[in-house]
């Protein structure tokens, strides 16, 4: 679905946020993309959405070059993702649940229509009781819970997630993780950029990033624990006595 072909971004001529950066990513995956902060990680969930433009290379979805769209196109790319950006950008002058209607009104959907789905949005995020609540009498777990929401609204097939759980506690952010995880179950794409490493093994892959190039990239060690238990268990049967 997603591909990075040497990829580079470049600010001045020696100060580059991505270098020479390839990978790519499959329908309905669980990606985290790990490493320090400056690592990159930002800059490559904003090329994906369109809103950055590499220096060299081309970053595809479906086989298209986003950075090659149109300006025009760029809104109908946009209606495919949810996104989830560090400051969670809520409107402090009116309440949860219009927030959470917004993206349903931009793309012309009735009131009625809007208001049904951005509050199963905030029920499937175990916040639809903060519905008339106003954001700023919120705790920073439930104003991300209510990002999601509002980023998952609109049904998208890829979610990203520019570190989702800063400055959340445990707590929160367990919640908010197995939230993007539920997504993901149901066929969503969701990258995930984190430098929370606890985290890391519930992706099916890690996309390792430093200072702006990919260093490293594994599966996680719980999906081949998982085929190796499927594997056993199905010699077990095959090898029983009748």
């Amino acid at each position: 679905m997603i591909e990075f072909q040497h990829v580079s971004k470049a600010y001045s001529h020696d100060i580059y946020a991505l270098r020479d950066v390839s990978f790519s990513i499959g329908d309905g995956e669980l990606v985290f993309l790990a490493g320090p902060s400056g690592a990159g990680k930002s800059t490559v969930l904003k090329m994906i959405a369109g809103l950055e433009k590499p220096s060299s290379g081309m970053v595809l979805m479906n086989g298209q070059s986003i950075s090659k769209l149109k300006s025009s196109s760029l809104p109908y790319l946009r209606r495919k993702l949810g996104l989830i950006l560090q400051g969670q950008g809520l409107l402090l002058d009116r309440s949860v649940l219009a927030n959470v209607m917004l993206p349903m009104i931009v793309v012309g959907e009735s009131m009625t229509d809007a208001e049904t789905r951005a509050y199963a949005a905030l029920e499937r995020l175990n916040i639809q009781d903060k519905a008339d609540a106003s954001p700023l009498s919120l705790s920073g777990g439930e104003q991300q819970r209510v990002a999601i929401a509002r980023a998952i609204v609109n049904r998208p097939q890829i979610i990203l997630a520019d570190e989702p759980t800063a400055y959340l506690d445990r707590e929160n952010a367990v919640i908010v993780i197995n939230a993007l995880k539920a997504f993901q179950r149901s066929g969503v794409t969701c990258i995930i950029s984190s430098h929370d490493e606890q985290f890391l093994e519930q992706a099916n892959r890690v996309i390792y990033l430093s200072k702006g190039e990919v260093t490293d990239s594994w599966t996680s060690a719980l999906i081949p624990a998982v085929s190796a238990a499927i594997t056993n268990a199905t010699s077990l049967t095959s090898t029983a006595p009748a």
